[in-house]
């Protein structure tokens, strides 16, 4: 599950989870104006004819609902389209559609590399080999020296005198997990590092041991030798690591082939690099400009409505008034058919027509 998620990073993830709620509360906003006949549930609720009874909770489940929405557009890598929405609801989907496009494009380039990386299985320290009881195949020459730093440790001491590829024969052998080797010794010997990459092994930076190396020489050239090593690294740069360096044995080998471990980590936070919010600043400024102009022109419509619908307005008195004169004049005429009744005039159908309109009336 880890590599899914590690193709962005936390931050990431939390601004994706961001601009999905800003975007459901807005549609929730903009679609409240909105006077169309689809029979639609949520919008059937939005047309009630008594909008004072709308419940918060209402409010929270359509919140829900629509981030739900959106979230379900984000995973299809889709957005809603609905002809009969206005045009900020259009916008703002404009804009929430651009951030899916460069994110998930973004999300799918990077998860196949993640989906494909090779992790350690192994130890990378020498405290960690020792804590987990591993074997340390090493050289007889320094068993002094590593046992006097790593008292704890389980060593086996190569004894045939076939130096470091006996070492490399006793690791095949299954006698050691882990192998303890000078990195002076091996690190232009060639054919010994491509043994390395053939069977998965690095040069970590644990030390375990330092021994000081001299070079075999007269007494009488010694100080002469001496002087001129120190002004050649003084004033010349020229000391052996340099010199090692501008050698430099590893371009023989295959560019699919790290003897070091840190070289090994440095390519792997190179291709394995997490998206960060500041690699997504231009969609997300896109989202925010068309969700402002959304805001902006949500606004107007709703103040250009409210004005409206204020110069329109018929004063209640008036029509409380008309209503209670059409009721005198319906009582009038049923009190007119009651003494017609009693005076045992007919009613012919004069009277009932005239009585038709005056009610109509």
């Amino acid at each position: 599950m880890r590599k899914v998620l590690d193709p962005f990073s936390l931050g990431m993830w939390a601004m994706i989870l961001l601009v999905i709620t800003i975007t459901a509360t807005l549609g929730v906003w903009f679609n409240t104006e909105r006077r169309n006949s689809n029979p639609d549930r949520r919008q059937s609720f939005w047309q009630t004819k008594n909008p004072q009874r709308r419940r918060k909770s209402a409010y929270v489940r359509l919140a829900l609902d629509s981030f739900l929405q959106k979230g379900n557009f984000f995973c299809g890598a889709s957005v809603e389209h609905d002809p009969n929405a206005n045009l900020a609801s259009k916008i703002l989907a404009f804009g929430f559609g651009f951030f899916i496009l460069i994110t998930v494009s973004a999300y799918v380039a990077n998860l196949a590399a993640f989906l494909t990386r090779s992790e350690f299985q192994s130890v990378t320290t020498v405290n960690e080999a020792i804590r987990k009881g591993y074997t340390l195949c090493a050289h007889p020459v320094v068993e002094n020296e590593l046992r006097s730093q790593l008292p704890n440790a389980k060593f086996f001491f190569h004894e045939n005198g076939k130096e470091f590829i006996g070492m490399l024969k006793d690791y095949d052998d299954k006698k050691c997990e882990a192998l303890v080797i000078g990195w002076e010794d091996t690190s232009t010997d060639i054919d010994f590092l491509s043994m390395l990459c053939e069977r998965s092994l690095v040069f970590t930076d644990s030390v375990l041991a330092e021994i000081s190396m001299g070079f075999p020489i007269r007494p009488s050239l010694s100080a002469g030798f001496s002087y001129w090593m120190y002004y050649g690294q003084k004033f010349e740069d020229i000391n052996i690591p340099n010199l090692k360096e501008k050698y430099s044995p590893t371009e023989a080998l295959d560019s699919q082939c790290v003897i070091q471990l840190s070289e090994l980590s440095l390519q792997s936070a190179d291709e394995y690099a997490m998206i960060t919010v500041q690699n997504m600043y231009f969609p997300l400024v896109f989202f925010a400009v068309c969700a402002l102009i959304g805001i902006i022109l949500q606004c107007i419509y709703a103040f250009s409505s409210n004005r409206r619908s204020l110069i329109g307005r018929v004063s209640q008195l008036d029509l409380t008034t008309t209503g209670t004169t059409a009721r005198k004049d319906r009582f009038l005429m049923r009190r007119r058919s009651r003494m017609k009744s009693r005076d045992g005039t007919q009613d012919d159908g004069r009277f009932r027509d005239s009585r038709i309109e005056a009610t109509e009336e």
